[in-house]
């Protein structure tokens, strides 16, 4: 295994451990020695890799996205099907979402959320819209529009402790967007609700 590698897998080992304690203890309760010894390592180790529980919090951020933006690349997946699976993923998650959105300052939050799913929202915008729907001048726009509106509603939604079930969160924004970006006056049950669940295969 090459250094990188073994980086990566250890850190992926404090961040399980760490989503599984949280699932029982809050943020701010959770030590250092908890999640070494969860994983089997030492606070030598933990240190090499984290200055401290919070670093931690904010690279699992990153893990999270990780996930959603593996759908991206998968062309037979709508924009509706990909914010789905996500909001469900949230959902499925919420333990260790809540503690991001309690743990880390809420625009060191908003910023890291909007630089992490901006891509993914332009190539949403390029994906759903016929070609040269929107003007090369507009498109980055547009995309930072929608990148604002969906980071700050999916931050009050986890923040809020998630009352609106993940059903709701995916009918209102596919319909705002969907009547704004395409001019649709009706939503259908099978365009509110897809079936693909890409949530089901957590990483």
């Amino acid at each position: 295994m090459s250094h990188a590698n073994k980086a990566q897998f250890t850190k992926q080992a404090m961040y399980h451990a760490l989503k599984k304690l949280i699932t029982t203890k809050s943020i701010n309760k959770i030590t250092i020695k908890d999640i070494t010894d969860t994983c089997g390592l030492n606070r030598q180790t933990f240190y090499y890799h984290f200055k401290d529980i919070y670093d931690l919090l904010e690279w699992s951020f990153q893990e999270e996205f990780r996930f959603i933006d593996s759908y991206l690349q998968k062309p037979e997946y709508t924009w509706e099907e990909i914010f789905a699976g996500s909001v469900r993923y949230i959902s499925q998650n919420k333990y260790i979402c809540q503690c991001i959105v309690c743990g880390l300052a809420r625009d060191q939050l908003i910023l890291s959320l909007h630089n992490s799913i901006y891509e993914i929202v332009r190539k949403i915008i390029l994906r759903s819209l016929p070609q040269n729907q929107i003007p090369e001048k507009y498109l980055d726009f547009t995309a930072r529009f929608y990148t604002y509106a969906l980071s700050n509603y999916l931050f009050d939604w986890v923040k809020n402790g998630m009352l609106e079930t993940p059903e709701e969160v995916i009918d209102n924004f596919i319909f705002v967007v969907n009547h704004s970006l395409n001019g649709k006056r009706e939503i259908g049950p099978d365009l509110a609700r897809p079936k693909l669940n890409p949530a089901e295969n957590k990483i």
